[in-house]
């Protein structure tokens, strides 16, 4: 019903060319509802965008982790990369460790450390053809994006 209602919202809004402001605290319905999304903390608006734009270049890390689940791997000359889960994949093998999963229904979300203690989460698909890593597991993470990783000032 709650999906139903945010469309109807939409589509009213759009036929009258009538704008609105909606304040909410969940961000699927800021995301799939905004044309455009400010994100704000403490009462300072720390970014505004079109909804794919601050998810997939957050301003600094409380953007982007407070749309979503987010990694921070290691990069150069001061920067961090953002990797969200589903650019990540998790392999069978490796130097790094599964301390944690959570089955999500189409995939195994996986919280990994990596050889350099970091700690990241990423997703493996799952299915009845499947093996599915255990907590222990060695593994190994690999970038699965088809897109450029987002790199942040650290």
């Amino acid at each position: 019903l709650r999906d139903d209602v945010r469309s109807d919202i939409v589509v009213a809004l759009r036929e009258r060319k009538a704008a609105a402001v909606l304040v909410t605290h969940d961000r699927e319905e800021a995301l799939s509802l905004g044309d455009r999304v400010a994100v704000m903390s403490a009462g300072r608006v720390l970014q505004i965008g079109r909804p794919v734009e601050v998810y997939e270049r957050p301003v600094d890390r409380f953007v982007a982790q407070f749309l979503g689940e987010a990694s921070f791997l290691p990069g150069e000359s001061g920067h961090v990369v953002m990797a969200r889960p589903h650019d990540l994949t998790v392999l069978h093998g490796g130097n790094s460790v599964v301390t944690a999963r959570r089955y999500l229904g189409a995939a195994w979300r996986y919280r990994v450390r990596l050889a350099d203690s970091t700690e990241i989460d990423a997703d493996a698909d799952a299915g009845p053809e499947v093996s599915p890593l255990a907590v222990g597991d060695a593994c190994t993470v690999t970038v699965s994006a088809d897109h450029e990783l987002h790199r942040l000032s650290d």
